[in-house]
């Protein structure tokens, strides 16, 4: 069970700016760590808030305060060009009510129904990462992972010729989710994508929510034609009506160096790789080793639960 401080220190080692007790809860809640505390009261943000006062009294505080602002950071390694960075536009309150995780099962519903994807997805849990020098393993993680197995698409006579013509039909991808893009979260969020995903077939930024105006699709054309990260767009009133706004760039080699450090720093992508590589020895896809696939009832009724608008 995390502590008031141990959550604070949790979210503000990621934390690319100082943040006030109320978005160390905001965090908190989007990653779901909330449910690992026992802050259950009606002013959880003001619990950890007090916490932090009481504990930066202390000679030996891990805290640090922005003066004339209540947000607070991590003094060891703190680098004060951070407070220089501009802050992503905080998300309207219809997103606050539920996790991004709570996103992945419409992203693995339309990526396996989805004629391009057709893949199966599995979600990479961070935390279970082996620990590494702070900052040494930021931006290297994608929130899902997804290959395209032809095996029920194809003959086996077809899929062994393109072996004969070292033509492979697998592919893979790299999710990264967020719950809204903005014109002031936009480039962060496309870089996190670019570094967590460029390893992959193709990398994907997805959200169900654009905050569409000119200068925003603008900016999306300009990083899509230079780094080839697509987007997708997650239609919660319709999840059949989901789509690919911009196509992500095809790399026909993929980079087995970065998948080589990822699977060596994490367990659910190397169990991922494992079960891709017992699937494709047995020519069959083992569904169960992946994220369930829900029916359409099944994702409507999730959205509803996560209150997901």
């Amino acid at each position: 069970m995390l502590s008031s401080l141990k959550l604070a220190e949790k979210i503000l080692k990621d934390s690319e700016y100082p943040l006030s007790g109320e978005e160390i809860w905001e965090k908190a809640i989007e990653l779901g760590l909330d449910k690992e505390t026992n802050l259950n009261g009606k002013t959880p943000a003001n619990t950890i808030l007090a916490q932090i006062y009481t504990n930066m009294k202390k000679p030996d505080t891990i805290f640090g305060k922005v003066e004339g602002e209540g947000k607070f950071y991590l003094k060891d390694g703190f680098d004060s060009s951070r407070l220089d960075i501009k802050r992503p536009e905080k998300v309207s309150s219809n997103c606050k009510n539920y996790n991004e995780r709570d996103l992945h099962p419409l992203l693995s519903y339309f990526a396996f129904h989805d004629n391009h994807f057709n893949c199966i997805t599995k979600t990479i849990y961070h935390e279970g990462s082996e620990k590494k020098e702070k900052g040494l393993n930021k931006w290297i993680h994608p929130d899902l992972v997804g290959a395209y197995l032809p095996f029920n698409n194809l003959k086996n006579e077809t899929i062994d010729l393109s072996k004969l013509f070292y033509d492979s039909l697998y592919r893979l991808f790299s999710f990264e989710m967020k719950k809204k893009i903005t014109i002031g979260n936009l480039r962060e969020s496309y870089f996190q994508a670019v570094s967590n995903s460029s390893w992959a077939n193709e990398g994907y930024l997805v959200s169900p929510y654009y905050q569409f105006d000119e200068t925003l699709q603008e900016e999306m054309i300009k990083l899509n034609d230079a780094f080839g990260i697509g987007f997708i767009k997650l239609d919660v009133n319709d999840i059949k009506k989901s789509s690919v706004l911009f196509p992500a760039t095809f790399h026909e080699n993929l980079d087995w160096k970065t998948i080589n450090t990822l699977a060596k720093v994490n367990p659910d992508f190397d169990k991922f790789l494992r079960n891709l590589i017992s699937d494709i020895r047995g020519s069959k896809v083992h569904t169960s080793d992946y994220d369930k696939i829900l029916t359409e009832d099944q994702i409507y009724a999730h959205i509803t639960q996560k209150n997901i608008k």
